[in-house]
Formats: C-alpha cells, sequence, structure tokens
C-alpha cells in the first residue's frame, strides 16, 4: 500500500509497478486492447483506496525534495550507507496517528 501512496503523491494515480498475475489475465480478459509490458505502470486492482490515499496526503505535504530523502534505496541502506529505511518511521508514524485516532 506505501508503494501506492507513493504513486499517488507523484501524480501517477492507482497505478503499481507490482504484477500480480491474476490481475493482469482480468485486464486482458476485460480489454481487448490490453498487452502486458512488464516495465509500465499497471492499474492497482488489490488494495483498497482509502489508506493509500491517506499515505499520499503525507506524502504530498511533505514536498518533493523531503519525500526523496524518505524513500531512499534500500539495498544502500542494507550496504550500511543509511541508518534505517525511513519510509518505515513515516509509515509507523501515520499509523500510530490512525489508530489513536481510532482508539480514543
Amino acid at each position: 500500500m506505501a508503494v501506492l501512496g507513493k504513486q499517488l503523491s507523484e501524480g501517477k494515480g492507482f497505478s503499481t509497478l507490482v504484477v500480480y498475475p491474476q490481475a493482469v489475465a482480468v485486464l486482458e480478459s476485460k480489454h481487448d486492447d490490453y498487452i502486458f509490458k512488464e516495465d509500465q505502470l499497471h492499474p492497482e486492482l488489490y488494495q483498497a483506496p482509502l489508506y493509500p490515499i491517506i499515505l499520499a496526503t503525507g506524502l504530498k505535504v511533505m514536498g518533493k525534495s523531503y519525500r526523496r530523502k524518505v524513500w531512499k534505496d534500500p539495498v544502500s541502506e542494507a550496504r550500511g550507507v543509511y541508518p534505517a529505511f525511513n519510509g518505515d518511521y513515516y509509515l509507523i508514524i501515520v499509523n500510530v496517528i490512525i489508530f489513536w485516532q481510532f482508539a480514543c
């Protein structure tokens, strides 16, 4: 869902680079002109829209330069270049806020 939130905040709509084979089969059966390409964006058919919209709103508020700092490459972090994946901290903060909103 974080990927979908990131796509929304970048203005790419409800799309994903994650390939779900069943989604491809549905799109091919419903649309005669749909051609699967591995490197293209695919419409998101699996995730409910509310949570990604909440994530996208927070990412959009951050601004583009700060958003790039938050979503650094996890491969570089595995090499010890960064202390932790900052995107995970963003998700934790959003989830705690949502939890406390519904818990109170």
